[in-house]
C-alpha cells in the first residue's frame, strides 16, 4: 500500500489537501520512516552474528546456531503463548512437551538462516555435509515417464536448501510462491530477497497473485519440459480450498496440486524435510509418486494426511500457522475448533 493510500484511509481522499490532512501524512510518514529504521538496524545486526557463525567451521557453526537458538527462544517465549497452544492442541501434548518442540523449533530455524549465508558456497560435491536426500530414487523414477513431477511440501524450516540441492544435482525446479510481502526498510528488503532465494538463478518462482492468471499453464509448461514443479500444500489461506482433515481438524486447503496433476499426467510426490539432533545433514525424504484419481477431496486428503505423519514426528521442523501472519489472527485449527 503507497503512502498516499494509507493517508487517504486515514483522514479521507477528500481532505489530504486540508492543513490537518497533511499534518496527519506528514506525522505518518515520520512514523513508518522510523519503524523501517528500526526494522534495518535489528536486521543487521541479526544477520552479522549469522554471518560471523557462518564463518566458523561446520561442525562448530552447527553448535553455535544451536546455542543461539536457544537465547533467542528465551529472550522470545513470552510472547509465544500461541504458538504453544497451538503445538498442544494439535497434536495432544503437555504445556512442558510444547515448549520443548518451540525451544527446539528456534535452534532450527537459527540453524536455517546461518546457512542461508552459505548457500553460494555450495556445489555438488559439499551439497552432502548439509542435505541427505531419501528416496531420490522415486522422483527419478517418476521422471523417467517424461511427465515431470509435482513436489508437495508443507511449509517447513530448510525448504530453501531443498531448492539448492535440487538445484546443484542437476534437476530444473519451479516453485509456486506467493508474492513476498513488503519487508520493513531497505535493508531488510534486501536480506529477505537474498534469504529467501529471489535473488538466486538456482532456483525458477512461479509467483502467484491476482495478476498473473497464467501461473497454472506455466507449470504445465515446467511439467512437459519434464521438470520439477514445487508446490507448498499447508498454504494459510489457499485460493481453491477444500476441506480436508489436518491435525485433528477439518480445515480448507489448496487443491492446486491436485487440479495440476489430473490436467498434466504428472504424478505427486510428497517432501518432508526435517533436521536430526546433531544438526547436519538436514534429511530430505522425497515419497514415492502417487497418480490422482476423479475425486478432488480425496487426493488433497491422502497426501496431507501422509505429511501429517511427519509434522506429528518432527513438530519442530514445521512453520506452525502461529507462525505465518498476524500472531492475533486465529490460525485455520482454532477457527474449526467449534466444528467438531
Amino acid at each position: 500500500m503507497t503512502e498516499n493510500a494509507v493517508c487517504s484511509q486515514l483522514v479521507g481522499s477528500a481532505r489530504v489537501g486540508a492543513p490537518s490532512s497533511r499534518g496527519t501524512c506528514i506525522r505518518y510518514r515520520w512514523w513508518n520512516s522510523g519503524r523501517e529504521f528500526s526494522s534495518d538496524v535489528s536486521t543487521i545486526v541479526y544477520y552479522s552474528v549469522l554471518w560471523l557463525i557462518s564463518r566458523l567451521p561446520l561442525r562448530w557453526a552447527s553448535k553455535a546456531a544451536k546455542y543461539t537458538g536457544r537465547i533467542k527462544y528465551r529472550c522470545q517465549r513470552t510472547r509465544r503463548s500461541d504458538l504453544r497452544s497451538e503445538i498442544a492442541a494439535a497434536i495432544g501434548v503437555g504445556a512442558q512437551q510444547a515448549a520443548e518442540i518451540e525451544a527446539r523449533s528456534y535452534e532450527i530455524k537459527l540453524w536455517d538462516d546461518v546457512e542461508a549465508w552459505l548457500y553460494n558456497r555450495l556445489d555438488a560435491e559439499t551439497i552432502n555435509q548439509f542435505i541427505s536426500f531419501r528416496g531420490l530414487e522415486n522422483l527419478n523414477r517418476a521422471l523417467e515417464a517424461g511427465k515431470g513431477a509435482i513436489l508437495c511440501a508443507p511449509h517447513t524450516r530448510g525448504i530453501f536448501a531443498l531448492f539448492v540441492g535440487l538445484a546443484l544435482l542437476g534437476y530444473k525446479v519451479n516453485a509456486i510462491r506467493r508474492a513476498p510481502k513488503n519487508v520493513q526498510g531497505p535493508v531488510a528488503r534486501w536480506m529477505n530477497q537474498r534469504m529467501t532465494l529471489i535473488t538466486s538463478e538456482r532456483c525458477k518462482f512461479l509467483w502467484m497473485h491476482p495478476s498473473n492468471l497464467g501461473i497454472a499453464l506455466k507449470a504445465e509448461k515446467a511439467l512437459r519440459r519434464n521438470e520439477i514443479v514445487l508446490i507448498l500444500v499447508d498454504s494459510r489461506s489457499p485460493t481453491e480450498p477444500v476441506e480436508a482433515r489436518f491435525l485433528n481438524r477439518k480445515v480448507p486447503l489448496p487443491s492446486g496440486h491436485v487440479v495440476l496433476a489430473r490436467s498434466s499426467g504428472a504424478p505427486l510426490l510428497n517432501c518432508f524435510v526435517h533436521s536430526p539432533q546433531s544438526g547436519l545433514p538436514r534429511i530430505i525424504e522425497i515419497e514415492g509418486a502417487k497418480y490422482v484419481g476423479e475425486d478432488v477431496g480425496a487426493a488433497v486428503q491422502t497426501c496431507i494426511s501422509s505429511l501429517e505423519e511427519k509434522i506429528r514426528k518432527y513438530p519442530a521442523d514445521w512453520i506452525w500457522f502461529a507462525e505465518r501472519g498476524l500472531w492475533s489472527k486465529p490460525t485455520p485449527i482454532a477457527r474449526a475448533a467449534g466444528q467438531n
